[in-house]
């Protein structure tokens, strides 16, 4: 017989067990006391209560956590019959994507501008006053026809974002004011300058900015039909908007809207479909391609 290669302790050279085996046996000692005291069976009465082998199995581990020291993970510790394991990894738990709950902003409009429009208005750079009566009106410090429209008429159009008075009033009335009395030529040569502060008034979607945005819109296309065809390479820039809002119209099934007279936000589907036909009837041949292209739910009003 071979003799065993495993080492032999000798006690008598004041060895002393390692932590694993202290704790081991620290730990069957208290499982050995919770056998006593439970040793009468898996559903038994024990000081006065009931003992499941549930319990029993709890008593266990928890016997063996004490000796383990102290856990970590704290409520996802895993107990096992080795002590306190890792917590999950969580590979297969639901986790919830914040960003799918945010709401879309898509209808809200933005905040109050600093346009340049107001700054000027405030230095008196602008050749206008207001007439306070029964009905304000603009007076113009210097005939209409002196104007430069290359550098006043942007100016106003972009005024039109503003919501506090009498920024908004001025521009709206200049605007349109200018559109009336101005002649063709000057007209057409702004027509460059002019897509930008549309398309930044548009894209503001305040529902009164934009309904203000397309009466302009209307007299301007509506001044000569050679402006509403210089605005034809511009619609990529002006329709967008118009496209998310045109569906946005009063449901009011068999009753009477009153307020359509008005045309006003609550209206705001019903003047986008007007604005859209005021440009394919000003816009020449090619407006309707270039409209059905930007709005696809658009049916022409010439064909």
């Amino acid at each position: 017989m071979h003799s065993s290669s495993l080492p032999v302790v000798d006690s008598s050279k004041g060895a002393q067990p390692s932590r694993l085996a202290a704790g081991a046996m620290k730990a069957s000692a208290s499982v050995a006391d919770i056998g006593k005291e439970h040793s009468g069976g898996p559903q038994q009465r024990c000081l006065g209560k009931s003992v499941s082998a549930r319990e029993l199995g709890l008593d266990f581990l928890r016997a063996l956590t004490e000796q383990s020291g102290p856990t970590r993970g704290l409520g996802r510790t895993r107990f096992t019959s080795w002590g306190p394991g890792p917590p999950k990894a969580g590979s297969t738990r639901w986790r919830r994507d914040l960003r799918l709950e945010k709401k879309s902003r898509i209808f809200e409009s933005s905040g109050h501008p600093a346009t340049q429009f107001k700054k000027m208005y405030e230095r008196g750079d602008l050749p206008v006053m207001i007439k306070h009566g029964a009905r304000s009106y603009l007076e113009w410090k210097v005939p209409i026809s002196k104007l430069d429209y290359q550098h006043f008429l942007p100016v106003f159009i972009d005024g039109m974002r503003e919501k506090s008075e009498p920024y908004r009033f001025v521009a709206r009335e200049g605007s349109l004011t200018l559109l009336r009395e101005g002649n063709e030529a000057k007209i057409l040569s702004a027509v460059p300058q002019l897509v930008a502060p549309l398309k930044q008034a548009l894209n503001t979607r305040d529902p009164d900015t934009v309904v203000n945005t397309l009466h302009v819109l209307q007299l301007l296309a509506k001044t000569s039909p050679l402006v509403g065809e210089s605005l034809v390479p511009y619609y990529r820039h002006l329709l967008p908007i118009l496209n998310i809002f045109k569906a946005k119209k009063r449901n009011t099934r068999d009753l009477m809207d009153y307020a359509q007279r008005k045309q006003d936000w609550r209206n705001l589907g019903t003047l986008i479909e007007e604005t859209l036909n005021v440009l394919e009837s000003t816009g020449g041949e090619d407006a309707f391609v270039n409209i059905k292209y930007m709005v696809p739910t658009y049916e022409s009003c010439v064909y």
